[in-house]
C-alpha cells in the first residue's frame, strides 16, 4: 500500500540530444487523487466527463498519449484554469516540484527558444508516487523525462523590390522568387 505520509517529490528533465535545455517551463495538472491502495479519484473538474477514460486500469501508452492531448487541449481553452504547481528548468535541465500531492499528474510544458530553434514536449501523465511492477514497491522520488522535439524558429519577412528600370517597365516579370 502507498505510505501517504512517506516524504515525495516530482522532478521533470528535458534534454535534446543529451544537451540540457534550460529555461523551459512545466506546469503540473492535477487529474486524480491517489488513495494508500493506488486507487485513483478524478477530480472533480474532470470526472464527469472523463472519469472512464482517466481509468489507469488497462489502458496502454497509446491510450495515455492521446488523453494527456484531450486534456491539455481543454486545459488550454480554459483560461480561468491554473496550473496546481510550475516549474522551470536550470542550467541542468531539471525542474523541481516543491511541496505537490500525491495523485495522477498532466504535465504541460511550454516551449522555449534557444540557438535558433523552438523546444517544446507534449503533454503527458505522471503517477507520483509510481509502482516499480518488478518488486511491487511505490518510487516515491518520480523522475519524469520529457521528450522535446525541436524545431527551427519560424520568421515572416516583408520583401519589397524596387525596380530600377524606369525606361523598360513593359519587361518586368510577373513575379519573382525569393
Amino acid at each position: 500500500s502507498i505510505d501517504l505520509s512517506h516524504a515525495h517529490s516530482l522532478t521533470v528533465t528535458a534534454a535534446y540530444a543529451q544537451k540540457p535545455i534550460s529555461g523551459m517551463k512545466f506546469d503540473a495538472y492535477l487529474i486524480s487523487t491517489v488513495d494508500e491502495c493506488g486507487e485513483l479519484t478524478v477530480i472533480d473538474r474532470y470526472r464527469e466527463k472523463y472519469k472512464d477514460a482517466l481509468d489507469i486500469r488497462g489502458k496502454n501508452d497509446e491510450a495515455w498519449r492521446q488523453m494527456a492531448q484531450v486534456l491539455a487541449r481543454e486545459i488550454s481553452l480554459d483560461t480561468n484554469l491554473k496550473p496546481s504547481r510550475s516549474a522551470v528548468t536550470d542550467a541542468d535541465g531539471v525542474a523541481k516540484f516543491a511541496d505537490i500531492p500525491m495523485g495522477l499528474y498532466l504535465i504541460m510544458g511550454s516551449g522555449v527558444e534557444k540557438d535558433g530553434y523552438v523546444y517544446s514536449t507534449t503533454p503527458f501523465f505522471v503517477m507520483l508516487p509510481e509502482q516499480d511492477m518488478s518488486s511491487n514497491t511505490w518510487n516515491y522520488r518520480v523522475v519524469a523525462n520529457a521528450k522535446p522535439g525541436r524545431e527551427p524558429v519560424k520568421a515572416d519577412f516583408e520583401v519589397i523590390k524596387i525596380w530600377k528600370d524606369d525606361c523598360h517597365k513593359d519587361r518586368r516579370p510577373k513575379s519573382i522568387t525569393i
